[in-house]
Parts: structure tokens; C-alpha cells; sequence
């Protein structure tokens, strides 16, 4: 409810904001090799030589390395001189002139343009330096002082949403034995319908998350065991459930909690149709339906089609064939190591689940991440704007020329993918009439472009006249 959130962070609990950690992501650097990192990507001379004023009025190197500048001067840098004037200089090549002015800081500068700006573009590019902190007014509890003050065994709403759905489902059925006959009267009818809810979930593998976790975090295979929980709960019977790879980013052990359960939900009265390619949940189907032969243009052919003997038995099948061990992934009898000895090195990770957390990943070698509990290795690698956890400063990055993070979501966008806009199709015909025809090159001379002949028309009610869509228009 609305009424009970923190007026702060309207019951978010967290806020965005600009982390100098990723301002200066390598504190080696000086203030000419580009130490500010958004700084040192614009193209304008502007924000260069506002560093230099800076580092001329406090009678520092423009070569020294950040973490040689004492911390007073980074503050001012990153946080703005307050009430402090300083001379600056300014030389765009037409204009030379100098202005005495305060300094607004990096990071209150970065902030400000965020808000003001209405280009998209803009927005992703200041959100690389942003990272999540706690509401300073609730302290991530995202609710108000008077909502927290009502606690059942010591413990508010907050505090019990922080637990595990396993800790939770328990303390809610202790939760039977502490209250007073007449609470547990009145509490009957919501406790039976939270334990309920909990079940669920534990019995689709989802025991380690914790009722506080957002769902923007969850991946793709959590959100759909999720959904499939809340079906289970719904108790609803003559329905066709599709799932696509319900197994993903799913232990091997809790493989079978899941299968239970959509074993669970077909005993309702419900068909269940699972695309999926792990051993385990094919030999539980009732009946398996093998599309192929091969990917692609070779296959989009039903191969086999019956119960597991009958796919195994089925010479054209290449699933029977990995089903029955005909066919297998040779374990590799040699193993690669470290590339020159580097190592990714990650100190200090948290968030989640994880536990401060050291490892170091050998460069050049193909490394799995796996166990009952693994979420990790996004923040350092893709700069986004949410971010599973927290990362120390030590992080070294060695040999490693860039990087791309491919990843399954239940929402389907990545920041780093360019939209093709209508203008940028738009000049690309043109472009291409421009090379394939002489009345293009005609237009092109006059620096003019004629319209596409597939341009959209619209008909102007005035002049009784059609003229092409505006750009942006639909």
C-alpha cells in the first residue's frame, strides 16, 4: 500500500545513484590518460580542459596518478568545490576566454544531466556509472517508521521478507505455537494460505530465494517456476500449460522437485506441454515428441514420436541415440590452463546469496560456474545499470580486450543493442538509390534526397494535397 511505503524511495528501498567507484574505475590512471572515465569518452575539449583549470588551481599534475591526489582534491573533483571559486579556461578553437565559478563535481554533474536529458541515448550512457545503494531514510525496508513498529515475534514485515522461502515457510508454521489462542483464531485463514504459498515454491526447487528478491533479478527459469507454482495454487483443471526449458538455471538436484511438480499440476486434469532438452525430464514425459532430424533448414521434421523406448528404438532419432548412450560428450583428457597465467581475479563479491566471495578465473580457458548456489561475475564485466551484487575494488582484467555478456532474461532487452530509427533507415535507402541510380546521384550533388518510393503518405485535409510522414510519425 501506498500509505505505508517510505515517502523517501516511494517503497522502492533503494536509490540510483552515480558511484564513483565506476567514475574511477582505475585509480592508476592520471587525469590526462582518461581517470574519469565518462569524461574521457566525450570528444568535446570542454570537459578536458575544465580538469586541467582544476588541476592548475590546486597545483597538481595533470600526470599524476589518481590515488597519488590527495583525497581532498578527489572530493572536490568528484563532489564540487562548494562555496570555492575557481578560474577556469576555455579555448574551443574560435573563442578563447577564462570565468570564475564554482564547481559542480563529476558525479553531481553526471546526476544532473541524467535527470535533465530527454535523449534515451544519454540515459544508458550516464546509467554505466550508476549503481543501487540503500534508501539512507528506511534502509532498504522500503516502508515508513509507524508500518515497521508492528512486529509479530520480534520481527516486522521487512525483516521476515528477508529470509529464504525455506526459513520463512518455517517460521510461519512456528508461528502456530507462539501466538494466543484468539491470535491464531484470527490468524488462521492467512496462515493456512502463506504456507500454502511457500509449499509451492519449495516443491519447484525455489527454497534459496528470499521474499525480498526482485524480480528483475530472477532468471528466466526462476520466473517461470514461479508462475508454474502460482498454477499449482490456482487448482484449476482443463488447462493447457506450455513451458518453454523450465529446467534452466536449475541445479541437477532440484531437477526432480520441479518434474514433481508438473507431474503435480498434470494429475489436476491439466495437459502439460514442456519444450525441453534435459535427459532427466524427458524419461519422466508420458509421451515424447522429436522434431528434426538435424537444426535449421535440415530438420523442422517430426523424427519420433511415442514413449521413451520407442524414441530409443527409433534408428532415426539423434535423441534416442544420446538417450540409450549410443551417442555422448567425450569428457576432453586434456584440460587447458591459464593463458600466460592470467587470471581474472573477482575479491569480495556479495549480493544475494553469495558470501563474500574470492575466486580467480584463468583467462583463455572455457570455465563453468556451477553448484546449488551460483549468481555471479555481471557488474565488472557488462557496466549496467542493476547488478547482482558488489564487487570489492580488486579486480584485475588482464589480457582481456573487451567483453560481451550474453545472458537469459526473462525480459527480453539489452542496453547494448543499437535500434535501427526510421532516419538512420531512411538515409541508408537513400544511400543505396544514391549509388544505383543517376537521379539519385542528381539529388545527391544538389545535397537534397528524394523521398523512398515505399515512404507513407498522408493526405493533407488543407491543401488537398498528400505530403510524406513526418520523421517519428506512424
Amino acid at each position: 500500500s501506498p500509505y505505508g511505503a517510505c515517502e523517501e524511495c516511494e517503497g522502492i528501498g533503494h536509490n540510483l545513484n552515480v558511484d564513483p567507484n565506476l567514475v574511477v574505475s582505475d585509480p592508476k590512471k592520471s587525469l590526462q590518460d582518461g581517470a574519469i572515465e565518462p569524461w574521457a569518452k566525450s570528444t568535446s575539449l570542454y570537459y578536458a580542459q575544465t580538469l586541467a583549470s582544476i588541476a592548475k588551481h590546486y597545483k597538481i599534475g595533470m600526470t599524476d596518478q589518481w590515488k597519488k591526489i590527495p583525497k581532498k582534491i578527489q572530493d572536490v573533483i568528484l563532489y564540487g568545490s562548494d562555496e570555492e571559486e575557481i578560474k577556469f579556461s576555455y579555448d574551443d578553437g574560435y573563442e578563447a576566454y577564462t570565468t570564475k565559478k564554482t564547481f559542480e563535481g563529476v558525479v553531481n554533474n553526471l546526476e544532473r544531466r541524467y535527470l535533465e536529458t530527454d535523449s534515451e541515448w544519454k540515459r544508458e550512457e550516464i546509467s554505466q556509472y550508476q549503481s543501487e545503494s540503500n534508501c539512507e531514510k528506511c534502509k532498504g525496508m522500503r516502508l515508513k517508521d509507524e508500518a515497521l513498529c508492528v512486529k509479530i515475534n520480534s520481527l516486522n514485515v521487512s525483516e521476515v521478507t528477508e529470509k529464504s522461502i525455506d526459513d520463512a515457510q518455517k517460521w510461519f508454521e512456528s508461528l502456530q505455537n507462539i501466538l494466543s489462542e484468539r491470535e491464531n483464531k484470527i490468524a488462521q485463514h492467512i496462515l493456512k494460505e502463506i504456507n500454502e504459498r511457500l509449499n509451492f515454491l519449495l516443491n519447484v526447487g525455489l527454497n534459496y530465494l528470499t521474499l525480498s528478491r526482485e524480480s528483475g533479478t530472477l532468471s528466466g527459469g526462476e520466473a517461470q517456476r514461479i508462475r508454474l507454482a502460482s498454477q499449482i495454487g490456482s487448482g484449476l483443471t482443463g488447462v493447457l500449460y506450455v513451458l518453454d526449458e523450465p529446467s534452466i538455471g536449475l541445479h541437477q538436484r532440484d531437477n526432480k522437485k520441479l518434474i514433481k511438480a508438473l507431474k503435480k499440476l498434470r494429475d489436476l486434469g491439466n495437459t502439460v506441454i514442456v519444450v525441453e532438452h534435459d535427459i532427466e525430464t524427458m524419461e519422466n514425459s508420458d509421451h515424447i515428441i522429436d522434431i528434426g532430424p538435424e537444426a535449421g533448414l535440415n530438420g523442422g521434421k517430426i523424427v519420433a514420436n511415442g514413449t521413451v523406448k520407442e524414441i530409443i528404438s527409433n534408428e532415426k532419432s539423434i535423441t534416442g541415440d544420446y538417450l540409450s548412450g549410443k551417442k555422448f560428450i567425450a569428457i576432453p583428457k586434456k584440460r587447458r590452463s591459464a593463458k600466460n597465467g592470467r587470471f581474472i581475479e573477482i575479491s569480495g563479491a556479495s549480493g544475494n546469496n553469495l558470501n563474500n566471495v574470492n575466486l580467480k578465473i584463468p583467462t583463455g580457458t572455457f570455465t563453468c560456474v556451477t553448484g546449488v548456489s551460483c549468481e555471479l561475475l555481471r557488474r565488472r564485466f557488462v557496466a549496467m545499470s542493476s547488478c547482482p551484487g558488489h564487487f570489492s575494488p580488486i579486480f584485475q582484467k588482464r589480457g582481456i580486450l573487451t567483453r560481451s555478456m550474453i545472458e537469459q532474461k526473462q525480459r527480453f532487452r539489452c542496453s547494448e543493442v543499437v535500434k535501427p530509427t526510421k532516419s538512420s533507415v531512411l538515409r541508408s535507402i537513400s544511400q543505396a538509390m544514391r549509388r544505383a541510380t543517376p537521379a539519385g546521384q542528381r539529388f545527391a550533388s544538389m545535397g537534397r534526397w528524394p523521398t523512398p518510393p515505399d515512404k507513407p503518405r498522408r493526405f493533407n485535409r488543407f491543401s488537398r494535397t498528400s505530403s510524406p510522414l513526418a520523421d517519428g510519425a506512424t
